[in-house]
């Protein structure tokens, strides 16, 4: 039913985009099948990632790059076309919301593990609980020194009850200062979509709404 109701909302997309200005419609149709492909090719690599211990800090990047932050970007520089934008301007809008969108799922993977369950909606935990290969997972285990293996075993562990589980991974993740080093990381990201908007071709008048709306994504209550 998913897979039904997926491939019905993909040709409702393409439909849709067909509606627009009929000089822009090659771009766009080109523009919203490589972001299906890519988004695609993001979720295999986030399945294949579930029984590889071979994953690197910059596959992840790269993970999410292709699953979650391509569709964001796609959808400002499908705005920027329609509009009618400089090529150079769309490019930005692209580029930023790459920034935000790996900004925004390296924030979520925090909430994960730090947020309540009240305000981030989810069970906090849930990454843990899956033994899904986040950001916070492999740079503590990175940090982690001598004490990479306890944490490797300790994640993938399915002997722990699933309080305890969570309790000692999140244990491990404060002793390596996980925290701040994710926050720095999407402050990294933050600041770097945030640059690309500092051009004299985006006023700040015109770019005001958006950043504002990007800035309480980074800000969501724990």
């Amino acid at each position: 039913m998913a897979i039904l109701a997926g491939d019905t909302m993909f040709a409702i997309a393409n439909r849709n985009m067909i509606r627009t200005r009929k000089e822009v419609i090659l771009d766009l149709l080109d523009l919203l099948n490589q972001t299906a492909i890519e988004v695609c090719e993001g979720q295999q690599y986030d399945m294949n990632f579930e029984s590889s211990n071979e994953v690197s800090i910059a596959d992840y990047l790269e993970m999410i790059r292709l699953k979650t932050a391509v569709l964001l970007a796609c959808s400002l520089k499908t705005g920027a076309i329609i509009a009618g934008a400089d090529p150079a301007h769309s490019d930005k809008l692209y580029q930023f919301g790459i920034n935000i969108g790996i900004a925004f799922q390296l924030m979520d993977d925090l909430l994960d593990v730090y947020g309540s369950e009240d305000k981030f909606g989810k069970v906090t935990g849930g990454d843990i609980i899956a033994g899904k290969k986040t950001y916070l997972y492999l740079k503590a285990l990175e940090l982690s020194g001598n004490e990479s293996m306890y944490l490797q075993d300790l994640y993938q562990s399915n002997n722990l009850l699933t309080d305890q589980k969570i309790k000692s991974v999140r244990s491990h993740f404060d002793k390596t200062g996980i925290y701040d080093t994710t926050r720095q990381e999407i402050s990294r990201y933050w600041e770097a979509a945030v640059g690309l908007m500092k051009s004299p071709e985006l006023p700040e008048e015109r770019t005001r709404l958006l950043m504002s709306f990007c800035a309480n994504l980074m800000d969501r209550d724990y």
